[in-house]
Parts: structure tokens; C-alpha cells; sequence
């Protein structure tokens, strides 16, 4: 794959953008450098089983502006090599934050630059009836001296998908500052962040909060002091870690899709019948949701977990919300209403050892799925 890649240095993408170097690949997609009418940008190139979904989602994201977003310069279809594709050309960024959050975590003032800008994009993002789907510290990059979000994933999203964007803000926000991301707002120590963190990572993660609210809450408050080591670079996204290499694989930036084996192409699903009921919730005809098995019922199993709330309609909304766009997948909301102690789970699918349900997270991240989705046990 990568020699193929490679090979196609040099080519033109729809008679308009010179591929100059390749980047690297992430899932079945190429990386680019190009040198084009914007400067220097990269172009990415998708084909099937992915394509056409991303080619909408790249084609909706093109309006979308914002100075914390980086932008979409184009999207459209071309042949190269011989090969039909779609593409997208979007601004290069320079840094991640994924790299600078390995060095150490972050001081009180550099998190709410960045804290700051990813609520100001969401809030925009949100209220233009999109939502990001992959907040976390590898879709969060420097441009220049402005830190912005990755726009690979952006999408039409619906209260369930924009609450799971708060979600993932909460656990980035705890991420920065500890250099641990808590897959649970149990697993979120978030009362030993320094205001006004806490608050705002623990109303994030128990979605009880909407991005411009939360930008409210940070603004409205101090940011209490965090001590860290001294930095000498003044780069914003550069000086957040000591001896911090600048990204030149700009892969990076858009690892939301990359897994570490190559996923596999999803088989054909055949339209299923009409479902109408989720759990014990009527829900719309669209799309079929796998029914929930009570806890009693339910066996030891590993399982993939899209996303957990505390409340049952949220978590059915959103099972039926990923079985309208995943048709391969056949999500459950686990336990059934009313059966839920503390939380909803969102499951994408059960596996029979741990091995296959992290094969099923590497294609399940490969074809668009959150960053944050996880792999667990659950037993009666």
C-alpha cells in the first residue's frame, strides 16, 4: 500500500493540485503535501469501502468557518493514476498536541488557550447543526500561532452526537492536565484539577453542560495556578512541551481514522425491516437497533462501548443515530430502561474474547467512529 502510495508523487488531483510528497496513509487513504492557489495545504485521497461517506461529510465541512477549525479548501472527485477517488484539500498544520501532552502535562494557562479554542469552535460547530465526533488531543493541532481542530470528522450531528462532543471535551480536558484520559466520568478524578477545570470537565463528562455554556463557565472564571517546567520556545503549541519536536508526518492531525493494523473492509449488510422499539422506548422506524438484554439475561462478554449516559432516551437516540450511518454495526443500549443503576451504555457489538473486540475497535476508529470508543467486559 505504501509503495503504491508513494508511486503517486507527482500526480495531478482533478487538474488542480500537485501531489509533492506523500505524508503517509491513514486506514486506506493516502496523505499528501501539496503546493497549490493556497499555499502549501495536504490533499488526502479515499476510495471504497469509505469513500462516498467521507466525501459527504468533507463536502458539508466546506462551509463550515471558523479561526479554531481548520479549514476545508476543497473536496470533489478525481482520477489519479488511473484510479477513481475523492479527495479533500484542507490548510497544513504544523503541530499536535497528541505529542506535546507526552512530554508533560499542561500549565494552567496553556490549557485554557486550548480549552478555549476547542469550546469556541464547538459552540460555532454546534449551533450550525454539526457535530466534531473526535475531540481529543490528536485532532488538536497548531496552524501558525493558532491552536485549532482537525475538521476530518465534522458531520451533521443531532443533541445525542453534540453531547458526546462535550463528553470527549471533558476527557481531554482532564487528559492535558494529568496525561491520563479517563474513558468513564467515574474514572475522572476531575476534583483535583484547578479550577475552573473541574467544573467544566465534570459537568463535560456528565453531558450536562453545551459547549457555549462551558466556554461561559471558563471565561467567567480564574484559571488557578499549575505549576510545570520552564519552556523557552514562544510558539503557543510548540511551548507547550519541553524539548518538543515539531510534527512533520501531519498524519497526526488526522489519525482520527488511522488504527494500528489495517481495518478490514465491512462486508455488505442487507437492509433489515422496519424496527420501532429500542429497549422499551419507541424510537423512529429508520434504522434497526439490535434489543437491549436485561442484566440478568446478558452473559459474560467483551464489548465494544460507543458511548455512555445517564439517561436512557439519550442512549437509545444515539444507538439509533450510529445504525442510520454504521448499517454494519448493530448497536444495543445496555441494560434496558429502567434497569440502569448509573448508567446507559451504547454498545457498537459483542465479541467472544478481547482479541476480537479490539480487531472490531481498529475498524470500527478506521471507519469513522470516535477516538474514545472502548473495549470492556461486561457479565451478569
Amino acid at each position: 500500500m505504501t509503495n503504491q502510495w508513494s508511486d503517486l508523487v507527482g500526480s495531478l488531483v482533478g487538474g488542480k493540485y500537485q501531489l509533492t510528497e506523500y505524508l503517509g496513509d491513514v486506514g486506506d487513504n493516502g496523505v499528501f503535501a501539496t503546493d497549490g492557489s493556497h499555499g502549501t495545504a495536504i490533499v488526502r485521497l479515499a476510495r471504497e469501502p469509505t469513500a462516498e461517506k467521507l466525501l459527504e461529510r468533507w463536502s458539508a465541512a466546506v462551509r463550515v468557518t471558523h479561526p479554531a477549525i481548520i479549514r476545508i479548501l476543497d473536496a470533489g472527485r478525481a482520477e489519479v493514476g488511473g484510479i477513481s477517488f475523492v479527495y479533500t484539500v484542507t490548510e497544513r498544520p504544523d503541530d499536535s498536541l497528541a505529542e506535546a501532552v507526552r512530554a508533560r502535562a499542561l500549565t494552567g494557562d496553556e490549557a485554557r488557550d486550548v480549552v478555549k479554542s476547542t469550546l469556541s469552535a464547538l459552540a460555532y460547530l454546534h449551533q450550525q447543526g454539526f457535530a466534531h465526533g473526535s475531540i481529543d488531543t490528536d485532532n488538536i493541532v497548531a496552524v501558525g500561532d493558532h491552536i485549532k481542530l482537525g475538521p476530518w470528522t465534522i458531520q451533521r450531528g443531532d443533541d445525542a452526537a453534540k453531547a458526546d462532543d462535550m463528553f470527549a471535551t471533558g476527557q481531554t480536558i482532564v487528559e492535558i492536565l494529568t496525561q491520563k484520559r479517563p474513558a468513564t466520568d467515574v474514572e475522572a478524578n476531575v476534583s483535583a484539577l484547578p479550577a475552573p477545570f473541574g467544573v467544566v470537565a465534570r459537568a463535560a463528562l456528565q453531558r450536562r453542560t453545551t459547549a457555549t455554556e462551558a466556554l461561559e463557565t471558563l471565561e467567567a472564571r480564574e484559571v488557578a495556578p499549575v505549576h510545570a517546567p520552564p519552556v523557552r520556545m514562544k510558539v503557543p503549541m510548540a511551548a507547550i512541551a519541553v524539548g518538543f519536536v515539531a510534527v512533520v508526518l501531519l498524519l497526526l492531525a488526522v489519525r482520527s481514522y488511522k488504527s494500528e493494523t489495517p481495518a478490514p473492509k465491512a462486508a455488505a449488510v442487507a437492509l433489515r425491516p422496519p424496527e420501532t422499539v429500542v429497549g422499551e422506548r419507541s424510537v423512529s422506524p429508520a434504522a434497526k437497533v439490535a434489543p437491549a438484554r436485561s442484566e440478568s439475561q446478558a452473559e459474560s462478554a467483551w464489548v465494544l462501548v460507543a458511548a455512555i449516559y445517564k439517561d436512557y432516551d439519550l442512549a437509545a437516540r444515539r444507538a439509533q443515530s450510529i445504525a442510520q450511518k454504521f448499517t454494519q454495526w448493530q448497536p444495543e443500549v445496555y441494560p434496558p430502561a429502567g434497569q440502569g443503576k448509573r448508567r446507559y451504555m451504547v454498545l457498537l457489538q459483542r465479541a467472544e474474547s478481547r482479541k476480537e473486540a479490539e480487531r472490531l475497535l481498529a475498524r470500527a476508529r478506521s471507519e469513522g467512529m470516535p477516538r474514545d470508543t472502548y473495549v470492556t467486559k461486561i457479565s451478569r
